[in-house]
């Protein structure tokens, strides 16, 4: 397998689809960011809580991508990064993203994944454990889904 940094605005993307939902779904419907705030203690109507939780989530990236390249330096790491992605991840700030579609945040979340699970520390991460919720929830949300008569088969 191979690995890259995603983007600031992957990153940025991925915060804003946890505060303000997908794009055509209705806020009323779209409950994750309390679940995250709850389990991380990240306050996310705040930048602060913005800023923290993207900086966990792109250093797990780093992590990933460090592990698979050892001998990559900061400046070398492969994906669309700056001179130094690793003081880029240390500073990062959260600018809102643009609005993903369900079926669009479905794809960023498994790009993030792949780029994100070299390392042996991923499956118990804190960054695994909010894309399975971002995952949980857009999957209820899909247009259709609800209408689903097919929750028991016999």
């Amino acid at each position: 397998m191979s690995a890259y940094i995603v983007s600031k605005r992957h990153i940025d993307a991925i915060v804003t689809l946890i505060t303000d939902g997908p794009s055509g779904v209705h806020r009323g419907r779209w409950d994750v960011k309390r679940s995250i705030e709850y389990a991380f203690g990240y306050v996310l109507d705040c930048q602060d809580g913005r800023d923290r939780l993207g900086r966990e989530l792109w250093s797990e990236n780093l992590k990933s991508v460090a592990y698979r390249y050892p001998e990559d330096t900061p400046s070398e790491r492969p994906g669309p990064v700056s001179t130094n992605v690793d003081i880029d991840v240390e500073l990062y700030f959260h600018a809102t993203g643009r609005a993903l579609t369900v079926v669009e945040a479905l794809m960023a979340l498994n790009g993030y994944e792949y780029q994100c699970c070299e390392h042996d520390a991923w499956r118990e991460s804190r960054a695994r454990d909010v894309i399975e919720r971002l995952r949980h929830s857009l999957v209820s949300v899909l247009p259709g889904y609800n209408d689903a008569k097919t929750w028991s088969i016999s």
